[in-house]
């Protein structure tokens, strides 16, 4: 649909080339994240058993290469992308269903943070509020405060990412907090809370 409200068929072919070329950032990234897990356990890709693919997207054969490339043997082919999703989803709901039920399964599933959130700082840090691998939902607070005499207001940048520096995160947001009290430096103080829910939404 245009600006003017009307509406448009759009036919387009698009080869497995120039799809692969729109996606790839994606499949690094998520290349990325593996390793990066692995790697906070102390683990390397070669000290996978096996490697199991889950998700509709995983069936592409851009994913299914690049993950063979990098864990050196090509992930398992026996198990239904799709149905594993449904599996999970099936034990998430058995879990929450069944919440003080002393007979139930002792299935656990916790999820994480995967990746580090927090502020930035001057000098281009980043300040870690919640740390990856913290069982989400959690809730962290961050005292801030003012740095120049009669300051009116405090600006907090958030980050998430992996490195020390924000050069190497991604921009989530920045919070402002204007009209503050004309005090001296340090003397106006705020506490930021940080929650994130069981959906990992900040």
């Amino acid at each position: 649909e245009d600006e003017a409200g009307e509406e448009h068929d759009l036919v387009l072919a698009l080869t497995r080339g120039e799809l692969e070329k729109l996606t790839d950032d994606l499949v690094e990234r998520t290349i990325a994240m593996t390793l990066e897990v692995l790697g906070a356990r102390g683990l390397g890709p070669e000290q996978a058993d096996e490697v199991l693919l889950v998700g509709g997207q995983s069936q592409m054969p851009r994913v299914r290469a690049r993950v063979a490339e990098v864990f050196g043997r090509p992930p398992r082919d026996d198990v239904d992308p799709h149905e594993a999703v449904a599996l999970g989803c099936a034990l998430l709901a058995g879990r929450l269903d069944a919440k003080g039920d002393p007979d139930a399964p002792a299935v656990q599933l916790r999820d994480v943070l995967s990746i580090s959130i927090g502020v930035g700082l001057p000098d281009g840090r980043l300040l870690p509020v919640i740390e990856a691998a913290t069982p989400i939902p959690c809730e962290r607070t961050l005292k801030v405060a003012t740095s120049a005499d009669d300051q009116a207001s405090l600006e907090v940048a958030v980050f998430q990412g992996p490195g020390p520096t924000v050069d190497e995160a991604e921009y989530l947001g920045r919070l402002a907090f204007v009209d503050l009290d004309p005090r001296g430096a340090g003397e106006v103080s705020l506490q930021v809370r940080f929650g994130l829910d069981a959906e990992g939404l900040l």
